[in-house]
């Protein structure tokens, strides 16, 4: 089966979403984890922001990474993003957002879409199998809530894993 690949200029990009990976720092071990080396050089901001400016519409960038929270300047690049004229969107493992204040600064630089990996869904046990840590679960419940009394648009992400969570479908 032959595969064919397209390759565009960024003023040709026929996409409504692009996947920005700004990151392989995690804060978490999870036993699926599909990046296997976390010494990656971060993206270069700058190279992101040149290549944003040369888009042709407006474009959902969605911020991914091992863990994109890890970025100490995550606030500058949602800023810059929405500069560009462009929608933010970050896909994130919830830790950092447990935090009320580390939510609101999220929001005040320009986000407004997040995904939450809830792995374990609503149950502890299932996160010490997961993701290695039981009191994730709260941690990700909290940063549920924070983004809701933040009026986020949010959607999550649930691994569903045979004996272990997948009463969580019910």
């Amino acid at each position: 089966m032959q595969m064919l690949y397209n390759e565009y200029e960024p003023e040709q990009n026929p996409f409504n979403l692009l996947v920005a990976d700004i990151t392989h720092k995690c804060n978490m071990e999870c036993s699926n984890c599909y990046i296997p080396n976390r010494f990656v050089p971060d993206m270069d901001v700058e190279q992101l922001y040149n290549f944003l400016k040369k888009l042709p519409r407006r474009t959902i960038i969605r911020l991914i990474g091992a863990e994109p929270t890890m970025r100490k300047d995550l606030c500058d690049i949602i800023r810059n993003v929405k500069k560009n004229g462009h929608n933010v969107s970050l896909t994130t493992n919830g830790l950092k957002l447990s935090s009320p204040k580390y939510v609101a600064n999220l929001k005040d630089a320009g986000l407004r879409m997040v995904l939450i990996s809830m792995n374990g869904a609503d149950r502890p046990e299932a996160y010490t199998v997961l993701d290695g840590k039981p009191q994730y679960c709260k941690q990700k419940l909290r940063a549920l809530k924070n983004c809701m009394n933040m009026n986020m648009i949010i959607n999550t992400g649930t691994i569903i894993a045979k004996n272990v969570n997948e009463d969580s479908l019910q």
